[in-house]
């Protein structure tokens, strides 16, 4: 957990750094969006798992980190607070949409492998700076999971002379039905349309176990497209 910390601090003021360099780096274009725009695009998603159980102190590291990829969508509102005299532009957005997330195991010699599939409506705030046709975003954003569901080949202690099937199950009472997350990323406009990725990082524990600590963070990384109306 430190060792995420840690790397993210050095993100963010790698991202500061770019910000405050941009505009002598890439010319001083004027490219500031006031309205509406429509976001959208796939995401790879992680879970770090880790249990301990209170009694035996025992920790069990499950982490969900196979490449697999799930959609999102959200509808955004952007405001321009002001301009600086090489007209660099510094806007606020304010959005809401859907998000597909989780995380895949891999694959144990016994065979055994799962996905958590959580679907949920999030909103959130991004801070956005504009210089030329690049931006640069942070944000924070919080989501109302509605839907946990867990897909698993057999069982973990299933015996290896039997055969294996897929079953699908309810995973709701073992996680909270909210979450936060804080992120950055940028994007390039190409012929009118943004072409972006960004990092969000888990900073709510999803874990909801009685009688186990279970701390689950979600990070999720994306390749977007955005339309401005």
């Amino acid at each position: 957990m430190d060792r995420i910390v840690k790397i993210l601090h050095i993100k963010c003021f790698l991202l500061v750094i770019f910000m405050i360099q941009a505009p002598s780096i890439f010319g001083q274009e004027e490219n500031n969006h006031s309205g509406f725009s429509i976001v959208g695009g796939l995401s790879y998603n992680t879970l770090f798992w880790e249990t301990e159980q209170y009694l035996t102190q025992e920790e069990t590291i499950l982490n969900r980190n196979q490449f697999w990829l799930q959609p999102n969508f959200r509808i955004s509102y952007s405001l321009n607070l002001f301009k600086l005299k090489n007209k660099v532009g510094v806007s606020v957005a304010i959005f809401s949409g859907f998000n597909s997330f989780g995380g895949k195991s891999k694959t144990e010699d016994s065979g055994y492998k799962d996905y958590l599939l959580f679907k949920s409506v999030e909103f959130g705030l991004q801070p956005v700076y504009s210089f030329n046709k690049y931006e640069a975003n942070i944000g924070i954003k919080g989501q109302y999971i509605f839907s946990a569901k867990s897909k698993a080949y057999g069982t973990l202690t299933q015996d290896e002379n039997l055969p294996r099937e897929w079953s699908i199950s309810d995973a709701s009472d073992l996680f909270k039905d909210y979450s936060l997350s804080f992120g950055f990323g940028g994007n390039y406009k190409i012929r009118g349309i943004y072409v972006g990725i960004e990092t969000w990082f888990g900073i709510s524990n999803l874990g909801n176990i009685e009688d186990v600590h279970l701390q689950v963070l979600d990070n999720n990384y994306r390749f977007l497209l955005r339309f401005n109306f």
